[in-house]
């Protein structure tokens, strides 16, 4: 029995004949006659319908036929697709819902990784002076140029910015820590009268002080007089008496120091990176005036003798501890200037402008920290080796990109590890200048010091130090004493009110050899500090230091050669930071 579920079945005929039944439906054959078949195909089938095989094409299935291999299968009717898309949807919105809960913020969930931050390049500056401050500040302007960010740690062996002006340790009135901190200007033989600190000073803020008041100033070298200072703001009676003593001299002296004065503020203006304090020297014209020194720049001006040994050779010993002749003409210029109409300036406190400077340019401020070592690893790498002050064994070692020594460098005091530098450090010797600060219920006695017991005693005098007091070989025998005004004791049982005093002088003066000042009583309380870089030699020469010691190794103090003073080394960190950024950059090029 067969059954066709219409698809073409070959069946055999009893005639030997074959035929083929197409597209029929379902229906069951019992015999196999031929009348039978082509009664069927007439009731199911149009003639068109029927194909009638030959003996090459037989009429059985051929095994892929019977078997469907090789062919399209019906297909089955499929299962509900729905739910397989329904529910994982659902899952997915729940999720989101969760996340948004959680998050507040989906675009955080599909936000791409962040790049890897690059290296920052790393710079040292070892001292955090005006030169140091100045530094990092112009470091941080233009650290814009880089192709990286910029990372910079100043090292600073003292416990506060300032430089060598200010004590090792803060020093306060009677050692009251809650009385004010003496602070760098009252350690300086000259108020602070610069642009350089009242420059910043404004752009941060920080108040500063008028001095456009006038001093009274007493001098007892060779001859002994008193003066007003500065000179444009002298009574009549003052001014009638300096004419009478040394008729223009103060006037001609003045014209001197104010064309000294012009050539120090080129400097500070110029604003094209400098490579040498040499190639300095040749753009603004100043080799005459560092090469040659003498009296004669005064005196064929107009300035009295007169007035050169009884005013300018104490001023000029106070301010730079060196004798006048031994002076370059530059030097000798500048210190008549402050001598008289540079006490007319104003001033800022240097202490609070450096620290907003170091605060505004966003460094790693390291207090308390002496650098003592450096090792060259290659020309763009540094090691530096840093410690706290009085400590030994192993210290810190950082690596930096450059290095900029903005202190007074002694080569000879620094450990070094195969590490020579390309140009020799040419060593600048500096004078040492003593500070001693004391305080007293009485005042000086006049009669030691030379004033006039029937005037009050003056703002300074400067004089001839004691036959009783320490002498040195090699010093001008020249003090200052500085009234720096009345101080309170606090919680004390003697006087509640006392004047502070400060002495400049050559050597260190120990407490039994200030009763010799003070008509034989003892000072209440007794501060010192030793600066012991405070002048640089600056007699006439023709060769100059380097700014640039080595690859990324940089000296901007080399610029003392020429002179010493707050607007030069402030200029000289800013144009070191600016040959430090060019280098970096052309490295990045590269």
């Amino acid at each position: 029995m067969f059954t066709f579920s219409g698809s073409a079945h070959p069946v055999n005929s009893a005639a030997g004949r074959q035929v083929a039944i197409v597209g029929c439906a379902n229906r069951t054959i019992t015999t196999f006659d031929a009348a039978t078949l082509l009664e069927f195909f007439h009731e199911q089938s149009s003639p068109n319908e029927v194909k009638m095989y030959t003996e090459s094409d037989p009429l059985l299935p051929t095994y892929e036929q019977a078997t469907g291999k090789g062919q399209r299968r019906r297909s089955r009717q499929c299962s509900p697709v729905w739910p397989l898309v329904l529910f994982p949807s659902i899952g997915l919105f729940v999720t989101l819902i969760l996340l948004s809960v959680f998050s507040n913020d989906l675009s955080t969930i599909f936000k791409p990784k962040p790049k890897p931050k690059p290296i920052p390049y790393h710079v040292a500056v070892i001292g955090a002076g005006p030169a140091g401050a100045f530094s990092a500040r112009q470091l941080r302007r233009l650290a814009g140029k880089l192709d990286k960010p910029l990372s910079i740690t100043v090292f600073e062996r003292k416990s506060a910015v300032g430089g060598r002006l200010v004590p090792d340790l803060p020093l306060y009135p009677f050692d009251d820590a809650l009385q004010q901190p003496l602070l760098p200007e009252s350690a300086s033989a000259l108020s602070l009268s610069n642009g350089a600190i009242l420059e910043a000073a404004r752009e941060h803020g920080i108040p500063f002080r008028p001095h456009d008041h006038s001093e009274k100033i007493f001098y007892n070298i060779k001859g002994s007089s008193e003066l007003t200072r500065p000179s444009s703001k002298a009574s009549l009676s003052s001014w009638l008496w300096e004419l009478w003593c040394f008729g223009f001299s103060s006037k001609n002296a003045k014209a001197v120091g104010n064309t000294a004065k012009n050539q120090f503020l080129q400097i500070y203006r110029e604003t094209a990176p400098i490579n040498s304090t040499q190639e300095l020297v040749r753009r603004h014209g100043l080799g005459y005036v560092l090469a040659n020194g003498g009296l004669q720049a005064l005196e064929g001006h107009g300035v009295s003798r007169d007035y050169v040994e009884d005013v300018l050779r104490g001023e000029i010993a106070i301010q730079y501890g060196q004798n006048m002749e031994a002076l370059n003409n530059l030097a000798l210029g500048i210190g008549a200037y402050n001598a008289d109409e540079g006490r007319s300036l104003q001033g800022g406190s240097m202490t609070s402008t450096l620290e907003a400077i170091l605060d505004s340019s966003d460094v790693d401020l390291r207090l308390s920290t002496e650098v003592y070592g450096f090792r060259k690893l290659n020309a763009t790498k540094w090691l530096v080796v840093s410690r706290q002050p009085g400590t030994s064994g192993e210290g810190t070692i950082d690596m930096f990109d450059g290095v900029i020594f903005a202190a007074p460098f002694f080569p000879d005091e620094f450990e070094y590890r195969d590490t020579t530098f390309q140009t020799p450090p040419q060593i600048i010797d500096y004078k040492t200048r003593h500070v001693t600060w004391f305080a007293s219920p009485v005042q000086p006695d006049r009669d030691a010091l030379g004033v006039n017991v029937a005037k009050p005693f003056p703002d300074r005098a400067i004089m001839k130090i004691p036959d009783s007091w320490p002498h040195s070989s090699t010093g001008q025998g020249l003090i200052e004493v500085l009234d720096m005004g009345a101080i309170a004791q606090r919680n004390s049982e003697g006087p509640g009110s006392q004047h502070a005093y400060r002495v400049l002088s050559e050597v260190r003066l120990e407490d039994e050899h200030l009763p010799a000042i003070l008509g034989g009583m003892s000072p209440s309380w007794v501060g010192r500090h030793e600066i012991k870089t405070a002048y640089p030699n600056l007699s006439p020469r023709s060769a100059f230091p380097p700014m640039v010691l080595d690859d990324r190794f940089w000296s901007p103090l080399s610029i003392e050669a020429i002179g010493s003073s707050v607007e030069l080394s402030a200029w000289a960190g800013k144009n070191v930071a600016s040959l430090v950024v060019t280098e970096l950059a052309k490295r990045s090029d590269d």
